[in-house]
């Protein structure tokens, strides 16, 4: 009976080991993960890729945008989820579609890798650029030819050109300024003060208005405004292209940011004239509208563009375009279960391989786990000897 007791209290003890043996080589082959980054090299062909920005996008929703430096880009924090089609755009192309990969293994680097080339588009083909296009001329969203123009004693007479009946159009360049906010707060204040819904009445609240003002000065906003003449067989336009990068310059990620643009009444009185390649919500149709940027990451920058025509010059010496307002935004709680992985050193070269979208994760260690059965096998013995061999 003793004997029995004895193996009883041996099997027990060498099952228990097992098992948890078994759970510790299981728990070591799944490794843990943390959130993929994307990034990549991008290769310009007849156009220079630095200086460009690249956007992430989920269908028409901005995700994230970088600028290309030295021929690499990269875009931390994407916050698009496992399976979602991302695509990369630059000056409004698509260039490079992929699935994402909401997860990286732990030991290596934590970037999925898309390379791509940068070219000119075609005719017929979205733009938000002239740089892009073969032809040179983007019109409405869109790459078309810019037509040289002829002579004739029927035409009027323009910079670039001379507009004869039966040409398609010309289009000559305005004016093109870039602007800087100042984070002068009183204007700020002032402008939102001045924005009323369609009944005429204040369109924000007082305590809205001051956590706006307030939180001015967490965004960095550069505004760019080109002015263009378009004359065409149905008479002569101004195009106007606004388009504004805004940078969180906090420490923390951002989602759901809410970016509020007054457009100017000198250049158009209804939102119904606005087109833009991001989706937008009328606020007011005298116009103020808004805008949704998904995620900005600290240090991070994302890029709106809007256009609208005007039938008169649009001098933008004396119409003031006010500085969009972000009206709301969450910030992204800080995940305390996992640490937080430092950026990758962007010196690093990046695999030319784009046919594998992941970088091998390092080898594991099993030292650990190898010392660790060692000692669970040296006690099964121990008790062995101890236990049985002595009854």
């Amino acid at each position: 009976m003793e004997m029995l007791n004895g193996k009883y209290v041996f099997r027990t003890l060498f099952s228990l080991i097992f098992v948890i043996s078994l759970m510790s080589i299981t728990f070591a082959l799944v490794p843990t993960t943390e959130p993929c980054w994307v990034k990549g090299t991008v290769t310009g062909n007849g156009i220079t890729a630095d200086g460009l920005t690249v956007g992430a996008y989920e269908g028409s929703t901005l995700l994230k945008s970088a600028t290309i430096v030295d021929g690499n880009y990269s875009l931390n924090s994407v916050g698009a989820n496992t399976n979602d089609t991302i695509t990369l755009r630059v000056l409004g192309a698509d260039f490079n579609s992929f699935t994402f990969q909401g997860f990286c293994k732990t030991g290596s680097d934590p970037w999925v890798i898309e390379n791509f080339t940068v070219s000119k588009q075609a005719n017929g083909v979205t733009c938000t650029a002239d740089a892009i296009c073969t032809s040179g001329y983007c019109n409405s969203g869109t790459c078309q030819t810019r037509p040289t123009g002829g002579s004739g004693s029927t035409g009027g007479s323009g910079s670039g050109g001379t507009y004869v009946p039966g040409d398609t159009n010309t289009t000559t360049v305005v004016s093109e300024t870039t602007e800087i906010n100042d984070s002068n707060q009183e204007a700020l204040r002032d402008a939102l003060d001045g924005m009323n819904d369609e009944q005429g009445n204040p369109l924000y609240t007082p305590d809205q208005i001051s956590n706006m003002v307030s939180n001015s000065g967490n965004y960095e906003i550069v505004k760019t405004i080109l002015v263009q003449k378009i004359v065409s067989s149905t008479g002569t336009v101004y195009k106007v292209t606004v388009t504004t990068s805004i940078k969180n310059k906090t420490t923390g990620d951002l989602k759901d940011v809410k970016v509020v643009v007054e457009v100017p009444k000198a250049v158009t009185s209804s939102a119904s004239n606005i087109t833009s390649l991001i989706p937008f919500t009328t606020i007011v149709n005298d116009p103020v509208i808004e805008f949704t940027i998904a995620n900005l990451a600290a240090g991070e920058k994302a890029t709106i563009v809007y256009t609208a025509n005007s039938s008169t010059l649009v001098d933008v010496n004396k119409i003031s375009f006010a500085d969009p307002v972000i009206r709301t935004a969450t910030v992204v709680p800080v995940d305390t279960n996992h640490p937080v992985i430092p950026e990758p050193d962007t010196n690093k070269p990046v695999t030319p391989d784009n046919n594998v979208p992941i970088t091998p994760a390092a080898p594991m260690d099993f030292t650990m786990l190898i010392v660790g059965i060692i000692v669970l096998l040296v006690i099964v013995g121990a008790v062995y000897f101890l236990v049985i061999k002595k009854k």
